[in-house]
């Protein structure tokens, strides 16, 4: 999902990206499956292309999504389960 400033009147370009997550073993057998959602956003100063602006954003989500699923992995019951078995 894209916002822009002149939608939104926030002076910021915003990138929400939502990710279904499934851990499989390497034998193929399913062993969770969960959802993360990242966000980012940068100022409308900053930028003199809504290309590059966006892009930037969508770079802060994915800096997002990498620290959210390193925290949060192991917190993930299935997750937890199988580590357990390790």
């Amino acid at each position: 999902q894209l916002a822009l400033p002149s939608k939104t009147r926030l002076g910021v370009y915003e990138v929400w990206i939502k990710y279904n997550m499934r851990l499989m073993s390497p034998d193929g057998e399913y062993i969770a499956d969960w959802v993360l959602t990242s966000y980012g956003k940068t100022p409308t100063e900053t930028f003199r292309s809504s290309e590059a602006a966006i892009n930037e954003a969508a770079i802060v989500a994915l800096r997002d999504l990498a620290s959210s699923f390193s925290l949060s992995f192991s917190q993930v019951p299935e997750v937890r389960d199988w580590l357990s078995t390790l």
